[in-house]
């Protein structure tokens, strides 16, 4: 035997040997999946706690088959008022609403009835700012005699100028930029 027939029997062999190594531990990685798999109740639990056990579970083509136990939570098929009502009863604020069912909170908002529904919720008010008022932006803004120099020398009353709208209306004594 030559030693270049040695070398394509040994890569034969190199192949086959990793061949039988890789479906062996594909086999033994299958089984770990599911093993984990099964420590969870629900679909998102998994994906939440176990990102890495659903990916390689999704990568081997074995998530239905490992998740076979999971309760599936059951949604809807049409939004009324009073499914609705029951889904939004569960949250104290409407950030918790929009967080955790974010299917209601869309259909809620889409029917326009926050008010009715909500109205249980504790509202967080955002933090309060010393720009809340269009005055304050107004005298913050007469410090500044181009726009430019607004934005930088005040950042936050300018983007909040910028979030409202008043920006012409409190830029006007500034000079025109050429």
């Amino acid at each position: 035997m030559d030693r270049d027939q040695a070398c394509c029997l040994n890569s034969n062999i190199n192949q086959k040997t990793s061949r039988r190594y890789i479906i062996y531990h594909k086999k033994i990685e299958a089984e770990y999946v599911a093993k984990e798999a099964r420590r969870y109740k629900t679909l998102d639990e998994l994906k939440k706690m176990s990102p890495d056990v659903y990916q390689r579970a999704t990568e081997l083509a074995i998530l239905s088959k490992v998740c076979r136990h999971m309760h599936r939570k059951s949604r809807p098929r049409k939004w009324t008022v009073e499914v609705i009502a029951r889904e939004a009863k569960q949250y104290q604020t409407i950030s918790q609403f929009r967080a955790g069912s974010r299917l209601a909170y869309n259909a809620m908002m889409r029917e326009g009835m926050k008010d009715a529904l909500c109205a249980h919720m504790a509202e967080i008010k955002s933090k309060s700012t010393k720009y809340d008022k269009a005055s304050d932006l107004f005298k913050e803004a007469s410090k500044f005699k181009t726009r430019e120099g607004f934005a930088a020398g005040s950042q936050e009353a300018y983007g909040i100028a910028l979030k409202r709208g008043l920006m012409d209306k409190i830029c006007r004594h500034m000079d025109k930029e050429l």
